[in-house]
């Protein structure tokens, strides 16, 4: 119990001295070269205010080097201090305390790295940050992560223990990849990267989230506790144009709508009571309900269960009916007539 006091009492801590640096962030001036080669480097906004910060330094000859590589080490010290730490350098070796104290936090495993002075790859890098930012912020929901997949040309390339983060990198922004959207997970980082994503994690406007464009998304709010989720377009586009029919339809029915999504298992229902009194006293029953199955590994179904057939029919068969025209296109009025038979 006492070390969990501690573990809670020290990210506490870590918390308010990240917010601290924030604080640093939004004083520090704007506009100043804090070296010599980044005046013309696409970096130089996120390294000087780093800089401004000093959570990175340069070389003793005024250069930063932002094409230089990033090393291991280097960037554990960047998370870290981006964080909010504040860590004496050892003396035999100067990122022996950092490594140590990247171990405790969680950000890198005990045996991840028997290497700490070589430079660290892309895949790497997104692992550690992504881990930093779960310590504060929620992942992204499988939907978004699904919808990064698809759209990283070399994803079968990124190793297996290292996948999940990179998807997450994505989708919180603090990586962009190449510009056909490239991640190439085996290249390493260069120190101008480095400062992106650290300044990506600290300041979330900077972010870029790997996002559909808003036609392809559709905005869901849980009837039972109001969260609300942006849901990507999966790889069978139909399906969002159900979910935006079904959501204005609603209305239609003459007893009462709800929706719920589950996040977790990708799974959105709609489900019809008798009446909103009925569907406070009990949400169990229900007339009829329409599931549909959002992941991709199960995309192809729709789910309608009858449990009322007549309240179906007097209530909300009008909801249905404007639906099946859409998926079923010509066949819809064979479809009508076959549902009117069942119910």
């Amino acid at each position: 119990m006492k070390k969990k006091c501690i573990a809670i009492m020290m990210m506490t801590i870590a918390i308010i001295l990240a917010n601290s640096v924030m604080m640093g962030f939004n004083t520090a001036a704007e506009g100043v070269d804090e070296f010599t080669d980044t005046h013309e480097h696409w970096s130089r906004e996120y390294v000087n205010r780093l800089a401004q910060l000093e959570i990175i330094a340069g070389y003793p000859d005024g250069r930063f080097g932002p094409e230089d590589t990033l090393k291991v080490d280097e960037f554990l010290k960047m998370t870290l201090r981006a964080i909010g730490h504040k860590v004496e350098e050892g003396m035999d070796y100067w990122a022996e305390s950092y490594i140590k104290l990247a171990k405790d936090e969680g950000i890198i495993g005990e045996n991840e790295f028997t290497d700490y002075r070589r430079p660290i790859r892309r895949e790497e890098a997104a692992v550690i940050i992504v881990k930093a930012a779960l310590k504060i912020e929620d992942a992204p929901i499988p939907n978004h992560t699904s919808y990064a997949k698809r759209r990283i040309p070399d994803y079968y390339d990124i190793g297996d223990e290292y996948k999940q983060e990179v998807l997450y990198a994505y989708s919180m922004g603090f990586i962009t990849g190449a510009g056909d959207g490239a991640f190439l997970p085996k290249k390493t980082l260069t120190r101008g990267e480095g400062a992106a994503i650290i300044m990506r994690y600290l300041d979330k406007s900077m972010r870029r989230p790997m996002r559909p464009e808003d036609s392809e998304i559709v905005i869901v709010s849980n009837t039972f506790n109001g969260l609300t989720y942006e849901i990507y377009q999966p790889s069978k586009p139909e399906v969002i144009d159900v979910i935006r029919l079904m959501q204005s339809n609603m209305s239609k029915s003459k007893g009462f709508a709800s929706l719920a999504y589950n996040s977790t298992d990708e799974v959105i229902f709609f489900d019809f009571y008798i009446s909103k009194e009925g569907y406070e006293e009990s949400t169990i029953f229900t007339d009829c309900s329409l599931i549909i199955r959002m992941a991709e590994w199960d995309l192809d179904n729709y789910f309608f269960i009858v449990s009322n057939p007549e309240n179906t029919k007097e209530l909300h068969r009008d909801v249905f009916v404007d639906m099946f025209k859409h998926p079923f296109g010509k066949d819809a009025e064979k479809v009508i007539n076959d549902f009117d038979y069942f119910i």
